[in-house]
């Protein structure tokens, strides 16, 4: 059975078509960089309203030679965490009439870093540094001051440090009482942030305090090793958590047995985890457009906009927790 085609957005073209007049008017009528003859004006107008057609913010701006370009700037798209929250930027940008150009540096090397910032053109309309380490912000504030450069926060407000109470409570509920955390890496603020919001919601809870060299599985592998003995591990993310489960498994522990594991994100393959993660469920097409709101208000302060809804990230409970064994 053949599926009804959705109707396609008139163009330019079309209008042209209508109006028996070239694009080239068209596209002129629409910047309003040279007048029009009267009786072209009107067939342009009278054929734009005949089509319901809407120009493109994009568009209009390019012809008036207005960048509606921001920049993401990030390191490689190696986590599952940050590719998400870019997609939820992009989709924010593209709601806002603007294009998202996404750059990746490597991070391992601190001059790619300083090249990268150099190559963006001073012609964007602005830059979303999302990859919020500390290297990120000593180049940002000393390479770029002609660019207009939004960081990414990640304060720990109230809902970061309320989904860390969550898998506090968790975890206590169980009987847990030596609960090690294995934080990001030292030098990005969120990972200090989300070891930080641990630290006010597990106030008693005993175990280390473990920072990975990365966000990845080999990261929490090996800082796996440092573990102590724990009745459960938090982890800063739930690739970190994958990492974790595979050592503790090497070491003959079973997980959730003899050591409960949780992560942070949700990313799509937690569920198919064995066990399946418990995680806390992050919302990352609303922290992108909380990301790209920050940038949209330096760029058009006056402009008033409804507020977005607030952040509230779940705690989300599967096989990687159970009581602790007596």
């Amino acid at each position: 059975m053949r599926k009804d085609r959705v109707p396609r957005a008139p163009t330019i073209y079309d209008v042209a078509r209508v109006a028996e007049v070239s694009h080239q008017t068209v596209s002129r009528y629409l910047s309003g960089v040279s007048p029009l003859r009267p009786a072209s004006r009107e067939r342009v107008e009278r054929a734009i309203q005949e089509l319901g057609y809407r120009p493109s913010l994009t568009a209009r701006a390019l012809a008036r030679g207005e960048s509606r370009t921001v920049v993401a700037l990030t390191g490689e798209l190696l986590e599952v965490g940050t590719v998400q929250l870019v997609e939820g930027v992009r989709r924010a940008a593209r709601a806002a009439g603007y294009v998202l150009d996404v750059m990746t540096y490597d991070a391992s090397d601190p001059d790619e870093l300083a090249r990268t910032l150099t190559s963006i053109r001073p012609d964007v309309a602005g830059v979303l540094a999302i990859a919020d380490t500390d290297q990120l912000r000593e180049a940002v504030d000393r390479q770029s001051p002609d660019l207009l450069v939004t960081v990414t926060e990640d304060a720990p407000g109230a809902n970061t440090v309320e989904a860390h109470l969550a898998i506090a409570r968790h975890l206590i509920d169980l009987g847990h009482d030596r609960v090690t955390y294995v934080a990001g890496p030292r030098d990005w603020r969120s990972a200090r942030t989300r070891l930080r919001a641990f630290e006010q919601a597990a106030t008693g809870l005993a175990g280390d305090r473990l920072f990975a060299a990365g966000w990845s599985a080999a990261a929490g592998y090996e800082a796996a090793r440092l573990l102590t003995d724990p009745t459960a591990v938090v982890c800063a993310n739930d690739q970190i958590a994958l990492g974790v489960t595979r050592a503790l498994a090497e070491r003959g522990l079973d997980v959730p047995a003899d050591v409960s594991v949780v992560g942070y994100d949700d990313m799509p393959e937690s569920a198919y985890f064995s066990p399946p993660l418990t995680t806390v469920r992050q919302d990352f097409a609303l922290h992108g457009a909380h990301a790209f709101r920050r940038v949209l208000d330096r760029l058009e302060p006056d402009v008033p906009r409804e507020p977005l809804p607030a952040v509230e990230d779940h705690l989300i409970v599967r096989g990687s927790t159970a009581a602790r064994r007596a």
